[in-house]
C-alpha cells in the first residue's frame, strides 16, 4: 500500500480531530491523546513513528503539524482536494521533504504556523511551486523574531544590525545600494525586502 504523506492528512476526514487534539496535548495526559491519535490508520506512515508518544521531541512534532494544518482549515475542502489532485509526483514529494524537515527540526512552533500560512498561500494559487520552497528554506534559516521586523524593510535601509544580517543572510533582503571606499565594493549599503522577502510580509499579515 502506497503511503500517505501530510497532503493525505490535509484533505482526510479525520484532520478536524487530529488538528483539534494535537493542539490540546499537554504533558500530564499526552500519552493517552497521542495513542488514540495514533489511531488514524496511516498516520504512522505521516511521522514515522509507529505508536506515537515516546517522548518530548515526538510530541512537539505532532504539536507542530496540527498548528501547520490549522492555518489552512478555512479553506473549502473541494479548493484543497482540487490542489492536491493537481500535484505531480516530483513537486509533492519535494514539498513534502521541506515541510517534514521543518516542522522537525524548527526550534518553535511559531514556524510551524508561519510555515502553514505558506502552505495556505500556495493553495489559493497566490504562489507557485519554487516560491513556496524558497519561502520554506527563508523560514528554516531565519531566527523567528527578527519575521516581526520585515515591514521596516518596505523601504531601503541604510544599516547593517544583526537583524538586517539574519533577514539578508535568510534570503528576505537584498542591496540596492553597496558602499564604495577606495575603488572597492563593500558591504553596509542599503537593504530592501526581495521577491520572497515581500511575499512573507504579504504572507503573515502585515503587508
Amino acid at each position: 500500500m502506497e503511503e500517505k504523506d501530510i497532503f493525505d492528512l490535509s484533505i482526510a476526514k479525520e484532520a478536524d480531530k487530529f488538528i483539534e487534539e494535537s493542539l490540546h496535548l499537554e504533558m500530564e495526559v499526552a500519552s493517552d491523546v497521542l495513542n488514540e491519535i495514533a489511531e488514524i490508520p496511516w498516520l504512522g506512515d505521516l511521522i514515522k513513528l509507529g505508536r506515537v508518544g515516546k517522548g518530548l521531541l515526538d510530541i512537539r512534532f505532532v504539536c507542530k503539524i496540527g498548528k501547520f494544518l490549522q492555518q489552512s482549515e478555512s479553506i473549502d475542502q473541494e479548493k484543497k482536494e482540487a490542489f492536491v489532485a493537481k500535484l505531480n509526483k516530483k513537486d509533492r514529494k519535494r514539498m513534502y521533504d521541506y515541510i517534514m524537515h521543518l516542522l522537525y527540526s524548527a526550534e518553535e512552533d511559531s514556524k510551524a504556523v508561519i510555515m502553514g500560512k505558506v502552505y495556505k498561500d500556495r493553495i489559493m494559487n497566490n504562489i507557485d511551486n519554487d516560491m513556496f520552497l524558497r519561502l520554506c528554506s527563508s523560514i528554516n534559516k531565519v531566527y523567528v523574531e527578527d519575521v516581526g521586523r520585515l515591514q521596516d524593510y518596505h523601504n531601503p535601509v541604510s544599516k547593517s544590525d544583526y537583524v538586517t544580517n539574519n533577514l539578508y543572510s535568510s534570503g528576505l533582503l537584498q542591496m540596492t545600494e553597496a558602499n564604495v571606499s577606495g575603488g572597492r565594493l563593500t558591504l553596509g549599503g542599503s537593504f530592501v525586502l526581495n521577491e520572497v522577502g515581500l511575499h512573507l510580509l504579504r504572507i503573515i499579515g502585515k503587508g
